[in-house]
C-alpha cells in the first residue's frame, strides 16, 4: 500500500477497536444505514386541538380551574377562579374541561354619581 492511503483493514480495525475514534459512530450508521436497519427519522404526532370557546369551564395544572375569556390561534385568556386573568400562548398551554361551576364572585357597588357644588 502507498503512503497516506488507509485500506479497509484498517478501518474495519478502528470501527471494531473498543473506544475506536469518531469514524466508529459514522461507520455503524453507515452500516445501518445500508442493511437497511437504521432507525427511521420519527415524526410529530399532530395534535387535533379541542377548539374551546369563550365560557367554557376548564383547568389548567399551576393555576386550577378557571372561566375562557378569550380564544384565538395565538392566544388564550383565562380568568382563575383564584388566580385572577392570565394570559397564554394558545399552542403551548394545558387546558382540562372541567364540569365545576364558576364560584359566585360578589356584586361590586357602583360609586354614586359626583355632587355638584353651587356657589353662592
Amino acid at each position: 500500500m502507498a503512503a497516506g492511503t488507509v485500506g479497509t483493514e484498517a478501518v474495519a480495525a478502528d470501527v471494531a477497536s473498543p473506544g475506536g475514534s469518531n469514524r466508529e459512530g459514522s461507520a455503524c450508521g453507515l452500516r445501518e444505514a445500508l442493511e437497511g436497519t437504521a432507525a427511521k427519522p420519527r415524526r410529530r404526532a399532530h395534535k387535533t386541538m379541542k377548539s374551546w370557546s369563550k365560557g367554557d369551564r376548564v383547568t389548567q395544572p399551576n393555576y386550577g380551574a378557571g372561566t375562557l375569556v378569550e380564544v384565538n390561534e395565538h392566544h388564550t385568556v383565562i380568568d382563575f377562579d383564584e388566580h385572577g386573568r392570565r394570559t397564554f400562548s394558545t399552542r403551548l398551554v394545558v387546558l382540562q374541561a372541567t364540569s365545576e361551576p364558576a364560584p359566585h364572585k360578589a356584586a361590586t357597588k357602583k360609586r354614586a354619581p359626583k355632587k355638584k357644588k353651587e356657589d353662592s
